[in-house]
């Protein structure tokens, strides 16, 4: 950070047919030290000196996927700790083909106290990670097998029958 202070902010968006069932629930916190304890299922993290709730415990369908939440001021020194945690009520089930996409964007910016005040700055939207892209190409090689079954159909249709072209 070339800024003697500055901000950073979260953002969590979801999607895929999960997203929208209101079974899974999104929550964060924030921790000034290291997390202590497991991650992982079954894990149980602490933040041995207080951590502060950043996102409360929603459900993804009711999460505002727009609203950049604020986090701890930075300064320097060691950057503050994260704990996201993804759940679902014991017993509820997924829908057969279903999937959930989650996107994290945490924002840091140093604050030039003399040009910019604060909290003026501008919301920006997470980055673009290349899934709409692979969206395409998946549909495009699906065209194209597509369009192979057909040329050869047409070419076993034309064999039986004698002609050619």
């Amino acid at each position: 950070m070339d800024q003697p202070s500055g901000e950073s902010t979260l953002q969590v968006t979801a999607d895929g047919g999960l997203a929208g069932t209101g079974t899974y629930l999104v929550s964060v916190d924030e921790c000034d030290v290291a997390w202590q304890g497991s991650s992982g299922l079954g894990g149980d993290l602490r933040c041995p000196i207080g951590s502060t709730p950043r996102i409360a415990p929603v459900t993804l369908a009711e999460h505002r996927q727009d609203v950049l939440v604020p986090l701890r001021d930075l300064r320097g020194g060691p950057s503050p700790y994260l704990r996201f945690i993804l759940s679902r009520p014991a017993g509820s089930q997924d829908p057969p083909d279903t999937s959930l996409t989650l996107g994290i964007g945490v924002t840091a910016a140093g604050i030039d106290d003399a040009v910019t005040p604060p909290g003026q700055r501008p919301p920006a939207p997470l980055a673009n990670t290349g899934t709409a892209v692979l969206q395409g190409l998946l549909a495009g090689c699906g065209l194209l097998l597509l369009g192979a079954a057909a040329v050869a159909a047409g070419r076993r249709t034309r064999a039986r029958t004698g002609r050619t072209s």
